[in-house]
Formats: C-alpha cells, sequence, structure tokens
C-alpha cells in the first residue's frame, strides 16, 4: 500500500502547506532514500521509494525496505506491515521567497525533494524536514520565525497594495508599462485623474453644444422673421416655420425661399390702394401686384371684381 508523502490539502505544524506539483523530484529519483524519521545516517536508511507518483493534490510512493538490514529496517518493516506505523514525511528545501499567501492560505510553492522519511507522525501533521536551498538542516524557531514574518509582510501588502492585471489597452490609455501589474491606490490614482479630466471635457463640450445651439436657433429665427418681414408668410405662421426648421432647417429654408416676396407699389403709376383703382389699372398690373393688392386690399378687391 503506498504511503502519502505530501498533501498540499494540509497544512503543517509550521503553518504552511507544501504545493505538490511545486516539488521537484529529479533529483530525489536519482537517489530515493528511505530515511527513519529523518535522521541522516547510515543506521538510519532503512531502504528506498519505489513507484513515486504525484496525484492531483498528493505525492505518493511505495516503501522498499532493506530486508538483509536486521536491525532497524527489519523492526520498521514489522511496524508498517502490523498497521503500528502509518506516517511518512518528507525533507524538503525551503526557500522564503517561494513561501506565498495563496488563496488565503500560506503555501510553499516551489522546492526540492531531498528525502523520504517513515514516521510515527504523518507529515502533514507536522514531521517535516527543512532544508535551506544550500542543503543545511533548518531549526524549527527558525523556520516558524520566517513564516510568521513572510505571513505579515503578504498580509500587509495583499491588504493595502492589491494588485490587479487589466489589458495592454487599458494598461496604455492609463499610462502604464505593458503587462504591468498595478497597485490598487496607483491604479485608483490614474482613475480619478481620468474621471476629473472626463468631466472637464464634458462640461466644455457641453458648453459648445449649448453654444452651437444657440447660434442655430437665433439663425432659425432670424430666417422667419426675414419671411414674414419680405412678405413671404404671415406672422401667425412663425411658429410653425420655426418647428419646420428645428426639424430639417434646408427644408424650411427652400421652402420659404420659393414663396413670392409681398409686392410694393412704390414708384409704380398704378396705387397700391384706394377707392380710386379700376379693372383697366388693375389688369396693367403683373401678377405679383395683382396677387399682393388681392392679399393686402380684400375687400376693395372684392369691390374691383364685382363691378366687372
Amino acid at each position: 500500500m503506498p504511503f502519502v508523502l505530501n498533501d498540499d490539502n494540509y497544512v503543517n505544524t509550521y503553518g504552511f502547506s507544501v504545493l505538490t506539483s511545486g516539488i521537484d523530484l529529479s533529483a530525489f529519483e536519482d537517489n530515493p532514500v528511505m530515511l527513519e524519521s529523518h535522521r541522516n545516517d547510515a543506521d538510519y536508511t532503512i531502504g528506498r521509494w519505489i513507484n513515486l507518483t504525484a496525484e492531483e493534490s498528493r505525492l505518493l510512493a511505495d516503501p522498499e525496505f532493506d530486508e538483509e538490514d536486521e536491525g532497524r529496517a527489519r523492526k520498521v518493516k514489522s511496524k508498517v506491515d502490523r498497521g503500528f506505523i502509518k506516517g511518512a514525511s518528507i525533507g524538503i528545501t525551503f526557500d522564503p521567497d517561494k513561501l506565498l499567501l495563496v488563496a488565503g492560505r500560506l503555501m510553499l510553492t516551489a522546492c526540492r525533494l531531498l528525502e523520504a522519511s517513515i514516521v510515527p507522525v504523518p507529515s502533514n501533521s507536522g514531521a517535516i524536514r527543512l532544508f535551506s536551498v544550500e542543503g543545511k538542516p533548518l531549526e524549527d524557531a527558525e523556520v516558524r520565525e520566517m513564516c510568521l514574518s513572510i505571513q505579515n509582510v503578504q498580509n500587509v501588502k495583499n491588504h493595502k497594495m492589491k494588485k490587479f492585471t487589466i489589458s495592454l489597452a487599458a494598461l496604455a490609455a492609463l499610462g502604464f508599462e505593458d503587462s504591468e501589474q498595478v497597485e490598487e491606490t496607483k491604479l485608483s490614482s490614474k482613475i480619478e485623474a481620468l474621471a476629473a479630466a472626463n468631466a472637464s471635457l464634458s462640461a466644455k463640450l457641453k458648453e459648445m453644444n449649448d453654444a452651437a445651439e444657440a447660434a442655430l436657433a437665433a439663425k432659425r429665427t432670424a430666417m422667419v422673421d426675414n419671411a414674414i418681414k419680405d412678405g413671404r408668410i404671415t406672422a401667425d405662421k412663425k411658429e410653425a416655420f420655426l418647428k419646420l426648421a428645428t426639424a430639417d432647417f434646408a427644408l424650411a429654408e427652400t421652402t420659404l425661399s420659393a414663396l413670392p416676396k409681398k409686392q410694393s407699389f412704390a414708384g409704380s403709376e398704378q396705387p397700391a390702394q384706394g377707392e380710386d383703382m379700376t379693372m383697366e389699372k388693375f389688369q396693367k398690373l403683373s401678377v405679383a401686384e395683382q396677387l399682393a393688392f388681392k392679399n393686402d386690399q380684400p375687400e376693395l378687391y372684392k369691390k374691383l371684381i364685382n363691378k366687372k
């Protein structure tokens, strides 16, 4: 039956887990030594590990005891076979730079497996042996102090300096370097600056739009007022033509331009109004002048027509 050398779902007594997928097995596979309780001594070398397998969160291996060793190897094998010892533990390198908070849990994300031991207490319950990257055994107090220090520092960083990975387009817009992880405070500062700039530009744009609309409204009013002044339309048609000019200025302009101006009889031999208008005089007028007389003096026009 295989032993569980490591399971990264469990936290050891130092307060961290060892990421199974981050364990470098290359050196151990060349020398899969099995010790008793991490004692690096020939007398405590009781066999070797075979069938080393990484299975999801767990690292598994089968023990092969040195049965020619009539001392410790046979004694430990007997206890294992009879179910009195069920635990195994790993001896690994410990690099503080690889100890990180992952999903709120302290995790040793990379290490090298140096040895694995048969122990009375399973590895993730505390019987783990740690070595420096140079191979020097580390004392328990030293490891706990480093773990506590790293956890405190990373908690502060996670609390005060959250980082975000954002798109290249967003980074460029915010003025950051490509693929840069951005601290929350810096990101907030950039966004606040952009928000302020956007508000300023929006205010200026509204001011320009309001000015343009005021100028266009004045142009519409002037066009309709001039049409009334020229006699193209009467004053009661002003609102209707203003609405048309608001909806389609070009159409209103074309329509008003097509209407005839009010004709004046100033300088003409024929009077523009008066009781002395005769049919003979009326017929000598141009069509535009006749229409103007009809519109300006409807009562006289009726009398003139009735005299025929």
